[in-house]
């Protein structure tokens, strides 16, 4: 369950949760069809994820009207998903950009 949770809250991708659940899911523990049913419910939720993704979207379909412009081709928006960063010291959050997104 913690590693499905992992995968889950996006610190695991898909190929790590298989590779960390290959023990629990064993042809000895767990019959072959259930594993492949797991594995197909795994890979279409990343299907859907990527096609809901603000982040695989054409730039056309983005919504400039929810978005605050800075410049001709930086805008500020409270949707775009903000990436897991580990290890960020202080200069670090003081000069790199987690708000702003370019859009040529």
């Amino acid at each position: 369950m913690r590693v499905f949770h992992l995968y889950m809250e996006g610190v695991l991708c898909q190929d790590e949760l298989f590779l960390l659940s290959e023990d629990i899911f064993t042809p000895e523990k767990v019959p072959e069809d259930l594993i492949m049913a797991f594995k197909v419910l795994v890979k279409n939720r990343d299907v859907g994820r990527k096609i809901n993704s603000v982040l695989c979207k054409a730039t056309s379909e983005l919504e400039y009207a929810k978005m605050i412009k800075h410049s001709y081709s930086y805008y500020q928006w409270d949707g775009f998903p903000i990436s897991l960063c580990q290890g960020r010291d202080a200069l670090c959050m003081s000069v790199l950009n987690d708000k702003f997104i370019s859009l040529p």
